[in-house]
């Protein structure tokens, strides 16, 4: 997990500075003050400063629930440990439990149990919160969740769900980014079918895959796994002259390469089409990218060679 600062130093700290500046600012500051010298450090991604401040916001009026979630944001950016997700959650929790309507703390509760990969409470939370708060991002959130898509606070996709062509779920993938906020793991789930093709209802880890970044970080390649750490295929990556990647090629573990992928680009430099093919060069599959008009992937598509549609996922 990423870690920026050590969250429970910074506590430690910000109780230190607390209790020595207690007294005068009790009597100068108000917890509003304190408040908005929180969000302010937290925008700067001052964090260490930012604790400080809404603790002694806290301290003052420990009935304001803006800054339990104030706080809690913090220990969420300043480095997702275990640690700094348990306080977070704390604070949260508490919020809600001072403001039943307050549609932040719900956000951060749920954004808590997305990055611990609870997705099924991370969904009850925000359910709960809309009940309480008729909240329209949590409506929003609530909507992103149902298309199969989880994202935590920073838009970092945690979880991303496959469909059939009839929208029925395939499997989906959980994805872990490290301390500079890159994909750097992914794990893929897939649904079990029987002899005839039918769904069993089981859905299972396929592989995981571990990526390896260049000095230009970029994507170097690609490592897929067997659920048992056993290696199966590697994949390298080839950039044009505007750092776009053009083509992938995927090797067996003794280095035999098994398949390759080619990459479209419309003029605004966003992946429009890719392509996949066996070694010998017949296409068995292709996918297509939709996005908004504020330049969002929103959509993937995928077909066979002959264009009937086999599955999507959705990104927005």
């Amino acid at each position: 997990m990423k870690r920026f600062l050590p969250i429970f130093l910074v506590i430690l700290i910000s109780f230190a500075l607390c209790a020595c500046n207690q007294a005068t600012q009790e009597n100068s500051d108000t917890w509003q003050e304190q408040y908005d010298l929180g969000v302010r450090y937290l925008s700067e991604g001052n964090y260490a400063e930012a604790i400080i401040a809404f603790t002694t916001a806290i301290e003052i009026d420990p009935k304001q629930a803006p800054a339990y979630v104030g706080r809690g944001d913090v220990y969420i950016l300043s480095g997702e440990t275990e640690e700094s997700l348990i306080a977070a959650q704390a604070d949260y929790e508490q919020a809600i439990e001072l403001d039943k309507t307050n549609a932040d703390a719900y956000l951060g509760l749920a954004d808590v149990y997305i990055r611990q990969g609870e997705y099924d409470k991370a969904y009850q939370i925000l359910k709960d919160g809309l009940d309480k708060s008729g909240s329209q991002p949590i409506a929003d959130k609530i909507a992103e969740i149902e298309n199969g898509i989880y994202t935590d606070s920073s838009r970092h996709i945690r979880r991303n769900d496959d469909y059939n062509a009839d929208g029925t779920l395939d499997g989906y993938t959980l994805y872990e980014y490290d301390f500079l906020g890159r994909r750097c793991y992914w794990e893929n789930y897939n649904q079990q079918y029987d002899a005839e093709g039918e769904a069993t209802g089981g859905i299972v880890m396929d592989n995981y895959c571990e990526v390896d970044f260049d000095d230009e970080n970029r994507i170097s390649q690609y490592r897929f796994y067997e659920p048992d750490g056993t290696l199966t295929k590697y994949d390298t990556i080839v950039y044009n002259e505007q750092d776009l990647k053009t083509e992938q090629h995927r090797f067996t573990a003794d280095g035999t390469e098994q398949a390759y992928f080619l990459y479209y680009y419309n003029n605004q430099g966003q992946e429009i089409k890719y392509e996949s093919y066996h070694v010998d060069g017949s296409m068995y599959a292709y996918w297509v990218s939709e996005y908004d008009a504020d330049g969002n992937l929103i959509k993937k598509t995928r077909y066979d060679p002959d264009g009937t549609m086999m599955g999507y996922k959705i990104y927005e």
